[in-house]
């Protein structure tokens, strides 16, 4: 009796392409990617700007705050969906690959609500200019009006020679946020206030941050908008414990850092997000651990689910050994 060899069946293409998606993306880039795509899909039912939009005359005077939070969620844009994901893929994944997921949250969450809160402040001033009452009636949601505001930072503090792609056009890296702003109004979406706001307020907070990091003004910006990684463990042991398990967590202690951004981009530019001390402290905490005598390979790199590439250095050490560089840095500084 010959032995039939029966060859599986072909696997499906989509399914293919989404865990290759799933594996590559981390989770909270990933999730806020596939809640865009579903709520296109639902948009074409019935509008979810109405039921989360960030409207002033239903988030104020009708007291539906959730709006200010959730509004970001809402898309019912098939441009602003593709331009989601050729964006959160490269810029949404790489950051959250240097805070953790953790910190990527805390971030977008207060990007997102600070927008909405000057969104509903400059229309309930202009309702009073002007008596208008469809200023109150404006609305303030989807993704990008948190990407404008983390794009913005980022250009600001890259290199001013340096330019950056939009589609095939290089256009200086400070002037790309609002490229891409103004290609949105040339697309058909009209003036955009709240990602307009988003914009501004990333530039305004990218310009206030641009000294020192030792500044009152960088150390307000690193506290409130920035979740350090002794906090965000803190966090995730205590109260998202059963998201850390998830696949593609990043936990905030095992975060990448700024070597999330050591590989040059298309354009041969490099992003940090906030100053240089944070890239300084990252930089020694790699030549530590990869100066380390341990049986246990250290890669390069960060793989997500594998293991830190910061070695088994406690963070008690670790901390010591960065204020010592530091302080040979400066030393070696005053001297020469």
């Amino acid at each position: 009796m010959q032995n039939s060899h029966v060859e599986p069946p072909p696997s499906n293409p989509a399914v293919q392409a989404y865990e290759q998606f799933s594996q590559s993306t981390p989770f909270v880039t990933r999730t806020i990617l596939i809640v865009q795509a579903v709520s296109y899909m639902v948009s074409w039912f019935f509008d979810p700007h109405y039921a989360l939009g960030n409207i002033p005359h239903f988030s104020i005077l009708r007291f539906e705050i959730y709006r200010i939070l959730l509004s970001p969620l809402v898309n019912s844009s098939f441009f602003a969906l593709i331009l989601a994901f050729w964006s959160l893929q490269d810029h949404g994944k790489r950051l959250e690959q240097s805070l953790g997921s953790t910190s990527f949250v805390w971030l977008c969450l207060m990007i997102g609500t600070l927008t909405n809160l000057l969104f509903i402040a400059v229309s309930f001033t202009l309702y009073v200019l002007f008596g208008k009452i469809s200023f109150l009636y404006q609305d303030s949601s989807g993704i990008w009006i948190i990407l404008f505001g983390t794009l913005s930072m980022e250009c600001v503090r890259a290199p001013r020679g340096s330019t950056r792609k939009l589609f095939v056009i290089d256009v200086p890296v400070l002037y790309y946020p609002l490229s891409l702003y103004l290609l949105f109004v040339l697309m058909g979406q009209g003036v955009l206030m709240g990602q307009g706001i988003s914009m501004g307020l990333g530039y305004a907070l990218g310009f206030a941050s641009n000294g020192e990091d030792n500044s009152a003004i960088g150390q307000k910006l690193d506290r409130y908008l920035l979740v350090d990684s002794v906090t965000a463990k803190a966090w995730e042991d205590k109260y998202l414990n059963d998201w850390t398990n998830r696949p593609g967590w990043i936990s905030g202690h095992v975060a990448a850092g700024s070597g999330a951004w050591s590989e040059t981009d298309a354009v041969g530019m490099r992003l940090p997000l906030f100053g240089q001390s944070r890239s300084v402290e990252d930089e020694h905490e790699n030549s530590i651990s990869s100066s380390s005598t341990t049986t246990l390979p250290v890669g390069p790199g960060r793989t997500l689910g594998g293991a830190t590439r910061r070695g088994i250095t406690s963070a008690a050490e670790a901390r010591q050994a960065r204020l010592k560089a530091l302080e040979k840095r400066a030393q070696e500084s005053n001297n020469s």
